[in-house]
């Protein structure tokens, strides 16, 4: 199976600006990546957790707007969309209207969040948003594939008879990518999910991780989810044997490698983070982050594309 390769966009971080969204995002669709990607924070409490981030963060569902009017084949994500932030009617909305206006590319990854002080600062009940994320999906869900006025009634949302137009190009809505690795996150994952997105934080368990994700699976009498992994990408010299490695960093030959058993275990998709995530990569500029997806592109891609050499075009259903 060949394997879905995106690209995290600067729309944080000190590099942050539209240039650099514009210039990562026409650069990964021009080398042949498949996703560009966005993360989500409203705001940036000033707390140490958080300071990893910088206080400038666009925002998520703009961004991708913007990049869509940059490109025209390559999809666009987020990584991941915190669902209980925002009314699930207004989400709703906006996810539908840029699925709408970008042609059916967008994917949703969604999570429930982890940051205790932006909930505070945003009025949403920390220790309440996994039960509020499931609430906001169903009536998500509901909006987008209403044939008429739809109606939803649950504990803390309510609505009769209302129109939420336009729908989502991709029926019966776009992808949902699930993100976490709780079990909670993996029993949404294969409910709902299109894809299961987690981190490289679960790199460690990752194989107990998705075998007990095929169990879920197959209790419930359903297809386990693909496994798209978001990982940081950093390439080594042939010729550098101090550094320490990681997942996807490497030599060429080491990622390559690292693919591959990623892929034996069930994994066939990676989202790269290119300018964060690891003191490597840490502040590259627009410039190097292209320079590095070039030399990913022409090293380690082709192994696993099609025989065609086509990029991977997929449109799941959640």
């Amino acid at each position: 199976m060949p394997v879905h390769f995106g690209v995290v966009l600067q729309h944080f971080r000190e590099h942050a600006s539209p240039e650099a969204i514009s210039v990562v995002a026409r650069a990964a669709e021009e080398l042949g990546y498949d996703s560009v990607w966005v993360m989500d924070h409203a705001v940036v409490p000033d707390v140490p957790e958080a300071r990893q981030f910088t206080p400038l963060v666009y925002d998520p569902l703009l961004t991708l707007a913007y990049a869509a009017a940059k490109t025209g084949r390559i999809r666009l994500g987020t990584s991941v969309l915190i669902v209980p932030y925002r009314s699930p009617l207004v989400q709703a909305k906006m996810l539908a209207t840029l699925d709408a206006l970008c042609g059916g590319r967008l994917i949703v990854g969604v999570g429930v969040g982890w940051l205790p002080r932006e909930f505070e600062a945003l009025g949403v009940p920390f220790r309440r948003r996994g039960a509020l994320t499931e609430e906001y999906l169903e009536a998500m869900r509901v909006l987008w594939t209403s044939e008429g006025p739809a109606s939803f009634r649950g504990p803390t949302v309510n609505f009769e008879d209302v129109f939420c137009e336009p729908k989502p190009v991709q029926r019966p809505h776009p992808p949902l990518w699930i993100g976490g690795g709780s079990e909670a996150a993996l029993r949404r994952a294969v409910r709902l999910g299109a894809a299961w997105h987690p981190s490289s934080r679960y790199a460690g368990v990752l194989a107990e991780k998705i075998e007990h994700l095929r169990r879920l699976a197959a209790v419930e009498g359903r297809e386990p989810p693909p496994v798209r992994m978001r990982a940081t990408l950093h390439l080594l010299p042939e010729s550098d044997a101090t550094t320490q490695r990681g997942i996807l960093i490497g030599t060429p030959e080491e990622v390559r490698t690292s693919i591959r058993a990623y892929a034996a275990m069930g994994v066939d998709g990676f989202v790269l983070d290119t300018f964060y995530g690891s003191p490597l990569v840490e502040r590259k500029s627009p410039e190097e982050v292209v320079s590095t997806l070039r030399h990913f592109a022409r090293e380690v891609i082709p192994e696993f594309r099609d025989r065609s050499g086509g990029s991977v075009e997929h449109h799941w259903v959640g």
